[in-house]
């Protein structure tokens, strides 16, 4: 899981995850229900894998920009030049150093609302948890998109401070390969979860959206599907600092 193995083997299947889809929509959201125009990301270490999620967040961002003529910036992540995979992920951002450090999730979070963003995309295992204090402590208004798994399953008493999760289908993607072994189906190789196969999605978590914001979420997550819409940020305008 989250992994591919250097030497191809017909009894091995690798399950990776393009997640930078899921965090368009996240990034789009995000911008969207934003009051201060500002949001930020920020990841555990600087592995492909984690900085896809920031890109797919950015590139969300960028295209709400491009297509509303707003304004929305971005703190935590600048992506490089190039496509964004699960092998390199060209960028430069934010990144705590580890996925266990809450206090150092909580400073740095502060630190970005200090900016003027109310919306943090933490993408750092449990780090994420000091960012959900850091808006418990900023008050009313201040809020974190959440990564892997619904935010509101996993922290039910802090639910109302999630405004969506961008999760990972590992739980169903693992369950068929099991069940392929079982049923003498099985092949190896790699497979790849997008928002068609159900191998990432968002969860939107928040009250804030409208019916309105609900339809343009379901034509992105379309046109992601189709290949009409690009998750690559650079394909969009950024947003001058």
């Amino acid at each position: 899981v989250d992994d591919a193995p250097t030497t191809k083997s017909k009894n091995v299947l690798a399950l990776q995850y393009l997640t930078n889809q899921a965090a368009f929509l996240g990034g789009y959201l995000d911008a969207a229900t934003t009051k201060t125009g500002v949001v930020a990301t920020y990841g555990g270490m600087n592995f492909p894998s984690v900085a896809m999620y920031m890109s797919g967040f950015v590139a969300g961002v960028r295209y709400y920009d491009k297509v509303n003529k707003a304004k929305v910036k971005v703190l935590g992540f600048k992506p490089g030049k190039g496509v964004c995979t699960l092998s390199s992920c060209p960028g430069t951002g934010s990144f705590v150093g580890n996925f266990t450090d809450q206090t150092a999730g909580k400073t740095l979070t502060t630190g970005f609302f200090s900016q003027g963003a109310d919306l943090v995309f933490p993408v750092a295992g449990s780090v994420g948890l000091g960012s959900v204090a850091a808006a418990k402590q900023a008050g009313s208004g201040h809020y974190v998109t959440w990564v892997d798994s619904n935010g509101c399953v996993s922290d039910p008493t802090d639910c109302k401070y999630y405004n969506a999760t961008v999760a990972k289908g590992v739980t169903a993607s693992v369950k068929a390969a099991i069940l392929a072994g079982a049923a003498g189906t099985f092949k190896g190789g790699t497979y790849y979860g997008t928002l068609k196969n159900g191998g990432t999605a968002l969860e939107i978590n928040s009250a804030k959206l409208t019916p309105a914001l609900k339809k343009m979420l379901a034509t992105l997550t379309a046109g992601i599907e189709s290949g009409k819409i690009s998750v690559n940020p650079n394909v969009y305008p950024a947003t001058p600092a």
